[in-house]
């Protein structure tokens, strides 16, 4: 393991291309950095990031621009310093990235605090959205023959498609098929609509 006078030199190895020395640098600050991190790491942040994210972006910064030259290592200090202030910062950026609007860890909640689906079948349709529905279901009626409105109705109604294909006398393939041209008949409704 290099000694505090070893830093300066390792540190200009790097710079040269010696990977061994990078290497020695990294062992060197990677447990004092990982406890900082660790520290300074939100629980909620943890989910979506570990420490060791921040670290391998915080040293591959510092190998990146020490190997450009943009770096001078005077001693040990000053190398704890600047890997402890790339490191702080790329755990800022990070925090802050998880905390904008749309990914904001805040707003996440446990599978336990969902709403389940059988309440929110429990509450059936607003007014407004079983008024939109019956609008969409008769558009949709005028696309289709008689024949396919019949089955359409049957399976809104909950029946099986060999239920409907007994009932209308019909074979259990002409079922499908009328289900599946509304369904595309439907599709090309919701598509027309949003673009």
């Amino acid at each position: 393991m290099a000694g505090e006078a070893d830093i300066p030199k390792l540190a200009g190895s790097w710079r040269e291309g010696n990977e061994q020395a990078a290497d020695q640098l990294h062992r060197r600050y990677w447990e004092r950095l990982y406890r900082l991190v660790d520290e300074q790491l939100d629980r909620r942040l943890r989910k979506r990031v570990s420490p060791e994210d921040i670290l391998q972006s915080a040293f591959g910064s510092f190998f990146r621009r020490t190997g450009e030259g943009q770096y001078q290592i005077d001693d040990s200090g000053h190398l704890w310093n600047l890997l402890k202030t790339i490191t702080l910062n790329k755990l800022r950026k990070q925090a802050d990235r998880h905390r904008a609007a749309k990914r904001d860890v805040g707003r996440e909640q446990s599978l336990t605090q969902r709403v389940s689906e059988e309440e929110i079948l429990a509450r059936g349709p607003s007014p407004e959205d079983a008024a939109i529905f019956l609008d969409e279901l008769e558009a949709l009626a005028a696309e289709l023959s008689a024949r396919e409105q019949q089955i359409v109705q049957l399976c809104l109604q909950g029946e099986s498609v060999a239920t409907i294909a007994e009932t209308l006398g019909c074979s259990r393939w002409t079922v499908r098929r009328a289900l599946r041209r509304a369904e595309q008949r439907l599709r090309q409704r919701a598509e027309g609509e949003l673009s």
